[in-house]
Order: structure tokens, then sequence, then C-alpha cells
């Protein structure tokens, strides 16, 4: 596995673990790709979480050739946001800003079918929902507050 998807697989190691269940649909698809053996599947199935499966597949993947990486990215497909944030970080580099300049291979894109300019489009539409929603607690909260305050008032209570 070409050190840049390591580092990639790493940098999202407990996200990943956190989000996948890898014994529906991904392990068996690597298995079926030759990416896994008999015996890794076996290994990783008998963990007793789905945290720790993924993990153990994480653990796995890196050590099993350059193939890995894509036949992962492809067995991704009912995981679409996970895998457009790691094609998206392997374009741009994590987190907020520009990242380092790491060329994204067309079978890359296809596994993922978007573009990067659409997935730089996906991660503004996320800044933007997210600032959208923070505001909306923020406003519910002065609403809430000052609806309290008037029920308060109406009860010829004073709140200080």
């Amino acid at each position: 596995m070409d050190p840049v998807h390591k580092d990639l697989l790493r940098a999202h190691r407990l996200e990943l673990s956190g989000q996948l269940l890898v014994t529906d649909t991904i392990v068996p698809l690597l298995f079926q790709e030759d990416v896994l053996t008999e015996a890794h599947v076996q290994l990783i199935e008998a963990q007793l979480t789905d945290r720790k499966r993924t993990l153990k597949l994480l653990d796995l993947l890196p050590a099993r050739g350059p193939r890995a990486f894509h036949a992962f990215i492809r067995a991704l497909d009912e995981y679409s946001w996970v895998r457009d944030r790691l094609l998206l970080d392997l374009q741009t580099g994590p987190g907020p800003g520009p990242g380092p300049s790491v060329a994204v291979t067309e079978e890359e894109q296809s596994a993922g079918s978007l573009t990067v300019s659409s997935l730089l489009q996906a991660k503004v539409l996320l800044l933007v929902r997210s600032v959208r929603f923070d505001t909306r607690v923020h406003l519910c909260t002065v609403i809430n507050i000052k609806s309290s305050c008037h029920n308060n008032n109406n009860n010829n209570t004073k709140t200080i």
C-alpha cells in the first residue's frame, strides 16, 4: 500500500472504527477481490465488537498490497460519506485549509464517483450546514430565554 494511503487510514482510524460495520459488506468484498484471505476474514470476525473488527481490518489492510486501498474505497459503497471524506482528504489533506498536494488517481475518483471540485463543494456545504445549525441552536436558546422571561413577567415575578 502506498505510504500516503497508509497515513490516511491511520489518520482516520478512530473515526472509521466508530462508523463502519465491516462484516456485512466490506470484508466479503475484500475477500472476493483477493485482498483478504480466509484466515484474515476469520481473524476479523473473531473480534468481539464492531469497533474491534474494523480496527483489525485497518491493521491488516496496509500489508495487503498496492490494490488494498483502492479495493477498500470501492467496498465503502454503502458508506459514501466516509468514502467521500477519505477521497477529499487524500486530495486536500486532513482538516481545514489547504493540505498537501496529493494527486488522486482516476481509479480513486471513479471509485468515489465524485470529482475533486464536487468534493470541495461538499466540504463547503457541510461547513455552511454546520454554521446554520449552530446559528439555529443559538437562536432557539435566545427565543427560549425571552419566552421564559415573558412568562415569568406575566406571573408577576421578576427575573434577575
